[in-house]
């Protein structure tokens, strides 16, 4: 790709994120008012619960959803982890005898270095 190309592509993703963001922002209450809708879902929650900490009500539920997505996390590496090809070859240096149908044997070249080969 080159580089105007790639220049152009930044410029247009950043107009469309700064586009989202002014969006977001103009949606927002106003700051210091005395009507918040959050704070009216969160009251309403947290008696819905029947729990008398409001704020750690929210908290948990919070932590909650973030020990969720960690765990999507670590089941994600750990099923990309099992998914990586494993070694069914023989390859150097291994105790090819042990394995079934394999043999070691040297060639003249490579004296040193057993190379492995299926029967």
């Amino acid at each position: 790709m080159s580089r105007t190309a790639r220049l152009r592509l930044f410029l247009t993703a950043a107009a469309v994120l700064a586009a989202a963001l002014i969006a977001a922002a103009t949606e927002l209450p106003g700051f210091g008012g005395v009507r918040h809708p959050y704070g009216e879902r969160a009251v309403t929650a947290g008696l819905a619960q029947r729990t008398a900490d409001i704020v750690s009500s929210v908290n948990f539920d919070q932590r909650a959803f973030d020990t969720l997505g960690e765990e999507s996390i670590l089941f994600g590496s750990v099923l990309g982890s099992g998914m990586l090809p494993s070694t069914t070859a023989c390859s150097p240096p291994c105790c090819c005898s042990s394995r079934p149908g394999c043999t070691a044997s040297r060639s003249p070249a490579t004296s040193s270095t057993p190379s492995c080969s299926s029967n």
